[in-house]
């Protein structure tokens, strides 16, 4: 999970206490300060830099990195953004499920 800081509020300490909610262990948390993920997602996405976050980013098991990241198999967005499926926590959880089994 990366957290930047997007909205007046948004810091690493709360991103830290907003991290319980997915504390799966094959989560990972990391913080942005500088907004160099959100950025990066931003260009290869198509979306306007300031709208990077909401979103939710899935590749196949074992896709190789380089030094951008890969294409990715399927986003998700909650900012109603005209690129993307848009996001509800069904079909978030229905897309987990397809990644998990």
């Amino acid at each position: 999970m990366l957290w930047s800081p997007f909205m007046r509020g948004d810091t690493q300490s709360t991103a830290h206490r907003a991290s319980v909610y997915l504390s799966d262990k094959r989560v990972n948390h990391f913080w942005d300060l500088w907004k160099f993920g959100s950025r990066t997602y931003a260009k290869q996405l198509k979306i306007p830099e300031n709208q990077a976050w909401d979103i939710f980013v899935f590749y196949k098991p074992y896709i190789t990195w380089g030094d951008s990241p890969p294409e990715p198999t399927f986003f998700m967005q909650a900012r109603n953004l005209d690129v993307g499926e848009h996001y509800t926590q069904d079909d978030l959880e229905a897309q987990l499920r397809t990644w998990l089994e």
